[in-house]
């Protein structure tokens, strides 16, 4: 099955957002949010979406998880500067 550009832009900007979630959470909390928290942060109504966005975004070295432990969940520092990246430039992008 082809993926096209929008599909990959679509699912770039949900792991994103779940990238914002956990880093957001931490924040709130002190503490990594759970699967069931991130779905229900996210809207979604099945872990299986989230496992496959977790997924990639460990393998593409943005995050780490720990398998069969709650809260495991961290931003990498290459995470952070993604995401700080992203940030940016959606912020320049409304300014100007």
């Amino acid at each position: 099955m082809a993926t096209t550009r929008a599909a990959t832009a679509r699912g770039d900007l949900r792991r994103t957002t779940i990238l914002s979630a956990i880093a957001a959470h931490w924040f709130a909390t002190n503490h990594a949010p759970s699967l069931r928290d991130l779905c229900a942060i996210m809207d979604y109504t099945s872990l299986g979406s989230l496992q496959r966005h977790l997924a990639r975004l460990e393998a593409d070295g943005l995050i780490t998880r720990r398998d069969g432990r709650y809260h495991s969940l961290r931003l990498t520092r290459k995470g952070t500067i993604h995401l700080r990246k992203k940030i940016d430039t959606e912020n320049t992008s409304t300014l100007g």
